[in-house]
């Protein structure tokens, strides 16, 4: 039996045009002296795609002179209405401020408070073990208590 065998053909791929690629990958496809690897090198580098991505972040309530002078292009006075939302919401952010400062004082107070009713609490039960001859439980709670006491007045201090 006799198989015919035809040689697939190779998909040519057009070599892009010098001009096409970027001036860096011309540069780099120079130094190849063999003409059929340039080809291939014109052909790998063609699939490389170059992006470039732009980002411009703003911090703060106002947009960019740039942009304030495009509103004010499109509509007239927004400019203006821009400017007062941001001193609106710096007003309210000091209010805001001003009545948190009590309750979170008073949170601080109110904690430190009961840590110290926890520390007074265990010493005691710690002291009361103790003298009843278990030793090794006293010291644990007393070392747990004093450890507690310690950390929220170093964390709220």
């Amino acid at each position: 039996m006799k198989q015919n065998k035809t040689p697939k053909k190779k998909k040519e791929t057009p070599v892009p045009h010098k001009e096409r690629l970027p001036e860096q990958f011309g540069k780099i496809i120079e130094f190849i002296d063999d003409s059929k690897k340039k080809e291939e090198a014109y052909e790998i580098l063609s699939g490389i795609s170059i992006t470039q991505i732009e980002s411009k972040s703003i911090i703060g309530p106002l947009p960019c002179s740039e942009e304030m002078k495009n509103y004010e292009k499109v509509q007239p006075g927004s400019a203006d209405r821009i400017i007062g939302m941001a001193e609106k919401e710096q007003i309210h952010r000091h209010v805001m401020d001003k009545s948190e400062q009590p309750v979170r004082h008073r949170q601080l107070k109110r904690g430190q408070w009961f840590s110290l009713a926890v520390g007074v609490g265990g010493l005691g039960v710690a002291t009361l073990l103790a003298l009843t001859g278990h030793d090794w439980v006293a010291a644990l709670i007393a070392t747990i208590t004093i450890g507690t006491i310690l950390t929220a007045f170093i964390y709220t201090w």
